[in-house]
């Protein structure tokens, strides 16, 4: 059974949508209370709160969490074959923001104001590094289909 040159398999389709659940696993993990950070004290001292760049930079990540899921989802299971590459391209941008969010701005204790020690989400390195290796892999499963019809159709030339 020949595959016309536009064609996916379904290991392939099967590969994307593992992507996509694995890159909503964050999401889902913190809906369940994983990862999530929360302070057992009250104080009463007056601390101005974090600055505006660790502000911004974690509502940034969160919003980049929450719609990496649903980024994913329209561009692989309704795009063109192609848009895996832009799809590794979004899950390793988060990630990197997650790290560099985890590494560079850990937070500030809410009373006296002292940074907390850095602590990697491994849960997000996790989910996102499966999800990149399922689309990775979706993506080496369809090329070498693609090269040998595009070979046999004559559009692409052995080189001499």
């Amino acid at each position: 059974m020949a595959q016309t040159l536009g064609a996916r398999s379904p290991l392939a389709e099967a590969l994307r949508f593992g992507a996509v659940l694995a890159a909503s696993g964050p999401v889902i993990l913190s809906s369940f209370g994983v990862g999530r950070e929360s302070f057992g004290y009250t104080c009463y001292a007056s601390y101005a709160g974090p600055s505006a760049l660790e502000s911004t930079s974690r509502d940034l990540l969160f919003c980049a969490t929450l719609l990496l899921p649903v980024v994913l989802a329209g561009l692989l299971l309704r795009g063109p074959r192609r848009a895996t590459t832009t799809a590794v391209s979004a899950v390793g941008a988060v990630l990197a923001c997650g790290l560099f969010v985890a590494i560079y701005m850990p937070g500030t204790h809410p009373c006296t104001g002292e940074a907390f020690p850095v602590r990697v989400p491994w849960y997000l390195v996790a989910c996102y590094v499966v999800a990149l290796v399922s689309l990775v892999l979706a993506a080496v499963l369809v090329l070498p289909a693609t090269w040998r019809q595009a070979r046999a159709s004559g559009r692409l030339k052995p080189m001499p």
